[in-house]
């Protein structure tokens, strides 16, 4: 059979042809199909909706899309029957369904009621060093928003170069605002609408005000709030105070109030990875000039033990150190007469920036949020007592799968009925307050530094203690048959556990390292909240005292 290629190419281009013919008559047959979104109550167009394209008859899903900025839309359809919904965070969605019967343009305007809450808007700027400067606002951010409630993160803006933002707040929910730009320290806000007795409550913002034609507006369902936002410059040597740290005449334990402030400390160097500071106390001018010395640095000792064993903030990051009276910020030195409100002043503890490390990343919100979340489940699953995990199960599985009402009892064997004596009597809550110096080993020297009679009541509860022997005290978080795996969760909430052997070939782990049992005892006070069943132990050259 001969092959004609003539008869073959003319027939190839009438196919073409057809084929040409077919898309310009299908595209003809389409219909256009423009409109815009805007908001209830006549504020103004609304960008960024999302439009969902189905097939009325079948509710088949077919295509989808976003307004523009301006809220405008313009699709094609052919002929059929179709519903589109429009959908926002923080508004009602719509639907609208279309009939295209004909070639005829059709206009849709879409009107979407917000959802009760408040439209907060912020500008960032650099915080002042004092009133007259002139700052920059703040551009080229990392902002992220995540609803607490919901467990979502809401929004993103990566290397946001414009120094406003703006972000829907729904009633009912809690949010975490967080923003970082290198050079500065982290911005972290906190969001309540409607929740926890709050009608509107934000955290980590200086002032709000409402907007000035959108205030409370619906009948008081729907609002405009306004915050201009500081962020600090970070560098070395920059100084914050602990607002609220205080801690009974001349004690050094932490009042629960004081640690409430401290948690504030591990956000703050949680969310500043790069960080690393001096945390000082300072006392005011009254009393011994030396006592006053050894206070502030047991104060200082007690702090920064809360921050590394109950904050898991890494001990490289955090050093303590004690001023005493040397660096007053006022006229009320030795012998001059002052208000209570003056020495108040001097009794404080600050935060030093004294390293900066250079980050490549920052770590996301959402997983920072998912670890505070673990910790809190953790806290609540030891608080409870020792789970057993199913064989290939991690941590995470379990808290994942369980319920507290599911989690097992405590069944762990702590041999608490093998310490001795003096070992139960460090658990007391009284030695918190008044260290008994039956603990002490007898050669150790207990110094009660000569306070003038008008402040006789600050030396009642306080010793200062000195080491001589090459005695070491720790804190013991639990004891066991066997030496625990390397997965163990001490492992994980503590870098540096160590073990030792009783006599009687129970294993012994603890942490910490110290001369004297004054700061053994504040460590102590900082785990047992994770470890109730801690104690303090001795040893003497690598070996356990019993």
């Amino acid at each position: 059979m001969k092959f004609n290629i003539v008869k073959f190419s003319n027939l190839l281009l009438s196919v073409i042809a057809l084929s040409i013919f077919a898309i310009t008559d299908s595209s003809a047959q389409k219909v256009s199909v423009e409109g815009y979104t805007y908001q209830s109550g006549n504020r103004g167009y609304l960008g960024q909706v999302k439009l969902e394209i189905f097939d009325l008859n079948t509710d088949e899903l077919l295509a989808e899309t976003h307004t523009d900025n301006d809220g405008y839309f313009s699709l094609k359809f052919d002929k059929g029957n179709y519903k589109l919904l429009f959908s926002r965070e923080a508004f009602y969605p719509i639907e609208r369904n279309i009939y295209v019967n004909s070639t005829e343009k059709q206009f849709l305007k879409v009107e979407m009621q917000h959802k009760p809450g408040y439209l907060f808007e912020v500008t960032l700027a650099e915080k002042k060093e004092f009133p007259e400067q002139v700052v920059d606002a703040i551009s080229g951010a990392l902002i992220e928003v995540y609803n607490n409630t919901t467990g979502n993160l809401i929004l993103e803006l990566k290397d946001y170069q414009a120094p406003e933002f703006k972000v829907n707040l729904e009633k009912g929910n809690h949010y975490t605002i967080l923003v970082r730009k290198e050079g500065f320290l982290a911005k972290r806000m906190e969001a309540y609408v409607d929740v926890e007795g709050c009608i509107v409550c934000i955290d980590g913002v200086g002032k709000v005000t409402p907007g000035v034609s959108d205030n409370l507006t619906d009948g008081g369902e729907y609002g405009v709030l306004l915050a201009n936002v500081e962020m600090d410059r970070l560098f070395e040597g920059k100084k914050l105070v602990i607002n609220n740290l205080y801690y009974d005449v001349g004690k050094y334990n932490l009042r629960p109030e004081a640690k409430i402030e401290l948690d504030k400390v591990v956000r703050l160097l949680k969310y500043n990875p790069n960080m690393s500071v001096e945390l000082s106390s300072h006392t005011d001018s009254r009393g011994d000039d030396t006592y006053n010395q050894k206070l502030s640095e047991e104060r200082a000792k007690a702090a920064v033990n809360y921050i590394i064993y109950n904050g898991g903030i890494e001990r490289r990051r955090i050093q303590a150190k004690g001023y005493g009276e040397t660096q007053l910020l006022n006229r009320c030195s030795n012998g001059v007469q002052c208000t209570e409100e003056e020495h108040q002043m001097n009794r404080r503890t600050e935060i030093k920036i004294i390293g900066i490390e250079v980050l490549t990343e920052f770590k996301p919100l959402v997983e920072m949020k998912r670890e505070e979340q673990m910790e809190l489940l953790l806290k609540e699953i030891e608080n409870q007592g020792q789970i057993k995990l199913k064989e290939g199960e991690t941590i995470e599985d379990y808290v994942k799968n369980s319920t507290a009402k599911d989690r097992p009892e405590n069944n762990e064997k702590e041999y608490n009925q093998e310490l001795n004596d003096t070992q139960k009597q460090i658990m007391t809550t009284e030695i918190y307050t008044k260290p008994s110096t039956d603990i002490f080993p007898e050669n150790m020297e207990v110094v009660t530094d000569q306070i003038p009679s008008e402040n006789e009541d600050i030396m009642a509860n306080s010793v200062v203690v000195e080491n001589n022997d090459g005695i070491k005290y720790h804190v013991a978080l639990h004891r066991s048959i066997d030496v625990l795996s390397a997965d163990h969760q001490i492992y994980k909430d503590y870098n540096d556990v160590k073990e030792i052997r009783r006599k009687d070939g129970i294993f012994v782990i603890y942490i910490g390292d110290f001369d004297d049992a004054v700061s053994a005892i504040n460590l102590l006070e900082a785990v047992q909240s994770k470890y109730p069943n801690a104690s303090i132990i001795k040893t003497k050259s690598g070996k356990l005292i019993e």
